[in-house]
């Protein structure tokens, strides 16, 4: 998380009065003297913005006063352009147009006129990103009272300033180089979030949460975007041998609501330091890139915010420089062949499935069309061969071409959009266009790599969607693990109404199954099911009679979680095992717990009992009537913890077809 200073102002202050005080003091004396007047330290907003602008303005006149002098017109501005990549951009020409002057100057420096070793620093551009995979658990008396997990990624850009330092005795410039690093965000997702916190604890001994709610929305504080004062993603120090990188994560607030107020949790895991060998650093560099992973979670309760198994991943690259074009030729390159936002799934005929895909593209002039090369996404798992033309190369050349993947790949995230690229590079003279196509896999069909489940179970079970409140779970499929006779999707050999199960008596701890949704749900094409939506918390609910309706991930989602819940409450509830002393009314919640949630400890059922419960006429004179439960109050709290589930939370996992994004 940044800390909430003011350092990044006063570093781009810093920045803008390095041209200041390079020229001859008659040019600035009237400015030096205001700029005395402006650079006051002050810790309101307000004022100290209003100071900046007005030193930016003072220092921009002071540079036309000096370029005048000098004789130049083209003297960089001191004001911040709108964006970070224009931004860093203008960091960056400042810092080597200085670079460059300084070098110039420097060899008719004398080691008597100074007993320092001046540094003089050199901008190379960077681009890179920190992905931030953590959480916070918090447990009371055994019982869960947070348990809270997310992925953000930061996107960013940068200067790696190289610090020169140079000898006057030698007239040359040292072999050890210091490193700083000035670095933007781009952008912020977060790109994963699940969890709950309990809302409501139970008066008796022990205590027991007797209602959750999940985490579903987030906020990310203005200030940490551009140009904004802790925007800075990234930053590194050098001193002898040693380098520090060090990361921080943004100030995101996640919320998780109950229906009447919005419960925030803060990110416990706020960044994370690295310190190489300042050789192995450079070793990186000449690679082009540097990938960092720490491991950054607390190892005991003492330390909460940020829970073990939480890790930090720094990616940074150099950008190379433009080449320079030294074709006179206006190069043009059009891919006519897949349209953009394109769908391709893979084939459901063969035993791993296949995908075809045919590419072409239109260069001006054509008589470049054969130095056309394509650059098309990796799929983990999935061989890319080129069929049309026959070539030995594995690089995809020409403008039309036919590769087919060959096999499903392993993992869900192979599927979904992805960007395919055809280039010509004619004496560094480069010409390029790309579309965006999407990926899907047969939803129904075996064909996967492990061949066993139908493919929407394989790669749904990977995605966070299979994680009920940020838990982890086992998931079986249809009757494995448990008797058949024990089996709630298949009753006396017919299929019946249930989507998946918890069995407390025979289901293995935190093991849910899930039915075959394309014969147990409403409708098989779409996985439609609906069931009531009812909160405990919220009394409008109970008397109302309005229900939800899920399709495709969200049923599969929406199942996972009801049924986990069915094993959290018996887990809380039972910790010895179900006693129906304590359960007088046979709702599998303990008679104690039951006014605490508004439910009635002498009725299986307090609410809806028009839908879950049916009396039925027996013929029989002494007990002339049955009464049926389709449902109890454990059934009502059970889905109370779907309530604040949010269509389309996990839209950008299902790339099946048919599919939610296959439309």
């Amino acid at each position: 998380m940044r800390n909430k200073e003011y350092s990044k102002l006063f570093l781009n202050l810093t920045l803008f009065f390095i041209i200041l005080i390079s020229f001859p003091s008659h040019s600035t004396n009237g400015s030096e003297m205001k700029l005395n007047g402006t650079v006051q330290v002050t810790m309101n907003m307000s004022e100290l913005l209003d100071k900046q602008r007005e030193l930016i303005e003072t220092i921009d006149r002071a540079n036309r006063e000096a370029g005048r002098f000098m004789g130049t017109d083209n003297m960089i501005s001191a004001k911040p352009e709108a964006t970070p990549e224009k931004e860093i951009n203008r960091r960056r020409e400042i810092i080597n147009s200085q670079f460059n002057m300084m070098k110039s100057n420097l060899s008719s420096l004398k080691s008597e006129d100074s007993e320092d070793k001046p540094q003089v620093g050199e901008a190379i551009s960077v681009e890179g990103y920190v992905i931030v995979e953590g959480g916070e658990q918090v447990i009371w008396d055994g019982e869960i009272k947070k348990d809270l997990a997310y992925t953000i990624r930061e996107k960013f850009v940068g200067n790696l300033i190289i610090l020169h330092t140079y000898d006057p005795e030698r007239g040359t410039f040292e072999r050890e180089k210091d490193y700083e690093l000035d670095t933007l965000s781009t952008d912020i997702k977060v790109e994963n979030l699940i969890g709950k916190t309990c809302a409501q604890w139970s008066h008796g001994s022990p205590k027991t949460c007797i209602r959750h709610v999940s985490y579903s929305i987030y906020e990310i504080d203005k200030g940490e975007y551009y140009p904004n004062f802790y925007s800075g993603v990234v930053s590194m120090e050098s001193n002898e041998e040693k380098l520090t990188i060090e990361a921080s994560t943004p100030n995101v607030t996640f919320f998780a609501n109950d229906g009447l107020n919005k419960i925030p949790a803060r990110i416990g895991c706020v960044g994370s330091k690295w310190t190489l060998n300042k050789a192995d650093f450079e070793t990186l560099l000449q690679k082009g890139s540097l990938l960092l992973k720490q491991h950054i979670g607390s190892k005991s309760q003492a330390t909460p915010g940020c829970k073990p198994g939480s890790t930090m991943t720094l990616y940074m690259q150099l950008k190379k420089p433009e080449a320079i074009c030294k074709s006179k030729e206006k190069i043009k390159i059009e891919i006519i062949k897949p349209a953009d936002k394109s769908k391709f799934v893979f084939s459901d005929l063969t035993v791993t499935g296949n995908l075809m895909l045919e590419l072409e593209a239109k260069t001006t002039p054509a008589k470049y069309a054969d130095y056309v090369e394509w650059d098309l996404p990796e799929l983990e798992g999935s061989t890319m061969k080129i069929v049309y033309p026959q070539s030995g190369s594995s690089i995809p050349k020409g403008s039309k071409i036919m590769v087919m993947y060959q096999d499903l790949p392993l993992y869900n995230d192979a599927f979904g959009k992805k960007t395919i690229a055809a280039r010509v590079n004619i004496d560094n003279c480069i010409a390029e266009d790309k579309k965006e196509i999407m990926i899907f896999y047969p939803r129904d069909a075996k064909n996967n790599q492990e061949g066993k489940y139908p493919n929407w179970f394989y790669y749904w079970k990977q995605t966070p969607a299979a994680k009920p409140f940020g838990q982890n779970v086992r998931l079986n499929y249809e009757c494995e693990g448990v008797p058949l006779n024990k089996c709630a999707c298949i009753k006396g050999g017919k299929r019946t109404n249930a989507t998946g199960f918890y069995n407390y008596e025979v289901s293995q701890y935190k093991t849910i199954n899930v039915c075959d949704l394309s014969k147990n749900t409403d409708d098989p094409q779409t996985f439609q099911i609906t069931i009531p939506a009812i909160k405990l918390s919220i009394p409008k609910t109970l008397q109302e009679r309005n229900f939800f309706t899920y399709t495709y991930i969200d049923t599969f989602a929406i199942i996972v979680m009801h049924e986990f819940t069915h094993f959290l409450n018996n887990h809380n509830f039972w910790t010895t095992g179900y006693d129906p002393i304590f359960d007088r009314d046979g709702d599998s919640i303990p008679d104690r717990v039951e006014p605490e949630l508004g439910l009635d400890p002498k009725k299986k059922l307090s609410y809806w009992q028009d839908q879950f419960m049916e009396i039925k006429p027996t013929g029989d004179v002494l007990n002339p009537f049955e009464v049926i439960y389709y449902g109890d109050d454990e059934e009502l709290l059970t889905l109370s913890s779907t309530y604040e589930y949010q269509i389309g939370t996990f839209d950008e996992y299902d790339w099946a077809k048919p599919g939610k994004n296959w439309k």
